[in-house]
């Protein structure tokens, strides 16, 4: 059975409560008489009842002070006030509304009208109560929302920046709309002490820009910290997100590689804005444009590799951003766009202003605005002595083995050199097989500059001295690209021998090529001019080997690197 409708009736006259009883209880409303303010507001603290009819004059208190009264004792439920008056001046009835009633019906009482603005009440107080249950229901679904989004962006935060280092010469800033960031930054430090830096773009916002962002990271890392290319590593992300990701999703993407030592910056860009290498006083001097498609977008048999490489100088800063930049808009709606950029960027470096302060100007071009995009800016400064201040996640690998007895022979002509580097697999074998991660860097160094030696020198034919103008530098890249595409022949071998001598682990690396070799006798390797950008290599080799040799009239040649176990002391003997 329904429960009867409860009525306050609020009034000092007994005619007008016997009037309004007898219409009431003839719709079979309960009700209950309250004849002053002061008392209407008693009642309703006790009886609690669904609408009120309130008169305007009364003793006591007055309907007005009652209402606003009784609206603060409801504690945000919705309790309908009907005024009672026979007045109808504007004045009266707007008094009515700002002390809290909901509507008022005149004297002399309509049952009709009475009954119809009481339903209507009703059904006001119904939707309200209504409204109020969803938003408690919402309230409590979006703090259950918030407390996961934490979690999750917690959780996102540890993967996407777990290679996270403190590197000198890298600064950025990053702006995300909402809790997770379709802007993607990433970088590590390679094996040979070159910095690797991914930024790009997912499409869209949120959860929904970010969920690639996890294997994308751990792509980047693992590959950077096993020697991969800057095309390697563009490749495999592209392979892995044309996989996962929706038919409508893209990641525009620029990987680079910066080489302060060799002075290069390698580029792959696909669908970011340009790159620029900027210099104080000059302005932009190089720019690496968008070549290619976003990721996610081709399948790997059509994806473009090929990366573009640059001469930088020191002093030279490299600029990476996201389009959430060029699209800052100032109060007037006026973008900041590429142009606005660069003159920004020039100017500030022609001051010697700092990151710090270049991002200034950024916020203050967009001052009272909200960005419509994620924002990504990173600043990488070029400086022989840079830092970088972190253990690698390598590390964690290490183990204090013994030295074993083990070897690798890898044979590849040349047709797959275009195409794949056995320089990631031959140093991961190396750290898998006998876990000398504290040895990684050296190790790299070495198979590094014998393999990329034996393929542009002894396969390809190419001089070294061609890198020493940034014509030369490119056209020396261009030649290696296309020699490797387009000469028929040529094969490399690479041979590691592992042993234990006596206590220390001690690896031979050959690498053999089929190339005609040259006069060992007539070339001093033993000193470097560091002044050039060629002839450091063997050197650096050299220092890091107990012995380097060459064989079969320079088309082979032979390093002995040489390690203890940790914890004894770990020492290189000089070179030979």
């Amino acid at each position: 059975m329904t429960q009867a409708l409860k009525v306050l009736i609020v009034d000092d006259d007994r005619t007008n409560i016997v009037v309004l009883k007898t219409i009431l209880e003839r719709y079979h409303y309960e009700t209950a008489v309250a004849r002053n303010g002061a008392e209407a507001v008693q009642m309703y603290e006790q009886s609690r009842p669904d609408i009120i009819l309130m008169d305007v004059m009364m003793p006591v208190m007055d309907g007005y002070e009652a209402t606003r009264q009784i609206k603060k004792l409801t504690a945000g439920q919705f309790v309908p006030v009907i005024f009672l008056t026979a007045v109808t001046e504007e004045n009266a009835l707007a008094e009515c509304v700002r002390s809290g009633g909901d509507d008022f019906i005149t004297k002399p009482y309509n049952h009709i009208i009475l009954k119809s603005k009481i339903d209507a009440m009703l059904r006001i107080r119904e939707m309200t109560s209504t409204i109020t249950k969803q938003n408690l229901e919402l309230s409590f679904h979006q703090e259950r929302l918030r407390k996961e989004q934490e979690i999750a962006e917690k959780i996102f935060s540890n993967i996407v920046r777990a290679g996270y280092i403190d590197i000198s010469n890298l600064k950025y800033y990053v702006s995300p709309m909402a809790v997770f960031n379709g802007d993607l930054l990433l970088y590590a430090i390679r094996p040979t002490g070159a910095l690797h830096v991914l930024v790009g773009d997912f499409t869209g916002h949120g959860l929904s820009a970010a969920v690639g962002a996890v294997p994308v990271s751990d792509m980047f890392y693992t590959m950077t910290s096993n020697g991969f290319t800057v095309s390697d590593i563009a490749a495999e992300i592209n392979g892995k997100l044309y996989d996962i990701l929706p038919t409508d999703h893209f990641f525009a993407c620029a990987v680079m590689e910066i080489d302060c030592a060799q002075h290069t910056l390698t580029v792959w860009n696909g669908g970011m804005p340009d790159i620029l290498v900027m210099r104080p006083g000059q302005g932009v001097t190089q720019r690496a444009i968008s070549q290619y498609l976003p990721m996610g977008i081709l399948p790997p048999a059509r994806f473009k590799r090929s990366a573009e490489v640059h001469a930088i100088a020191e002093g030279d800063k490299v600029y990476a951003y996201s389009d959430g930049v060029t699209e800052l808009a100032d109060g007037g709606g006026k973008m900041l766009r590429q142009a606005g950029l660069e003159l920004l960027l020039t100017e500030h470096l022609g001051r010697g202003m700092s990151h710090q302060e270049i991002v200034a100007g950024l916020r203050n071009y967009a001052l009272g605005t909200t960005p419509a995009d994620d924002i990504t800016l990173v600043e990488i400064c070029i400086a022989a002595n840079w830092q970088a201040r972190s253990q690698e996640r390598e590390m964690r690998l290490q183990r204090d083995s013994r030295p074993m007895n083990w070897s690798i022979d890898i044979q590849l002509e040349k047709p797959m050199l275009k195409s794949f580097d056995p320089l990631p697999l031959l140093n991961k074998s190396i750290m898998d097989l006998q876990g000398l991660h504290a040895h990684k860097e050296k190790i790299y160094t070495i198979l590094s500059e014998l393999i990329s030696n034996a393929i542009d020198h002894g396969i390809l034919g190419l001089d070294s001295s061609m890198r020493e103008t940034s014509r030369g530098f490119a056209a020396y890249y261009n030649a290696r690209e296309q020699l490797l595409s387009n000469t028929a022949g040529g094969k490399l071998r690479v041979l590691l021998e592992h042993r234990d001598v006596a206590g220390k682990g001690e690896l031979r690396i050959k690498v053999e090529d089929s190339g005609a070799g040259f006069d060992v006798d007539h070339i001093d390797f033993s000193t470097a001019d560091h002044k050039r950008k060629s002839g450091r290599g063997i050197p650096m080799v050299r220092a890091l080997s107990k012995q380097l040799r060459y064989y079969n009239g320079g088309s082979g040649v032979e390093a002995v690197y040489e390690w203890q176990v940790k914890g004894s002391a770990d020492r290189q003997a000089a070179p030979d």
